[in-house]
């Protein structure tokens, strides 16, 4: 049997994220790089990533809830649009 090494964290540094189902917003948003908007979709009753999906949330909503740039404004609603949400019955 070969004992093969764990990888190198700094080589391949998404390695722990991949492991880790994220469900909180706040988990999410700083996944993406977006922590400064915690608060903001917080507030607004976004605590739960089963909430945050694509038609559940609009660019409007979110300009809404204070993202102004434009910049991170097009990345959250690209991601809102990735995330798979609860399916309702």
């Amino acid at each position: 049997m070969v004992s093969v090494p764990a990888p190198d964290s700094s080589q391949y540094p998404t390695w722990k994220r991949q492991e880790k189902v994220l469900t909180s917003v706040v988990e999410w948003l700083r996944y993406i790089g977006l922590p400064k908007y915690e608060k903001a979709l917080q507030v607004n009753g976004y605590d739960h990533l089963n909430f945050v999906g694509k038609d559940l949330i609009s660019k409007q909503d979110l300009r809404d809830m204070g993202v102004a740039d434009d910049k991170d404004l097009a990345h959250l609603y690209d991601e809102v649009q990735k995330n798979k949400t609860m399916k309702r019955e």
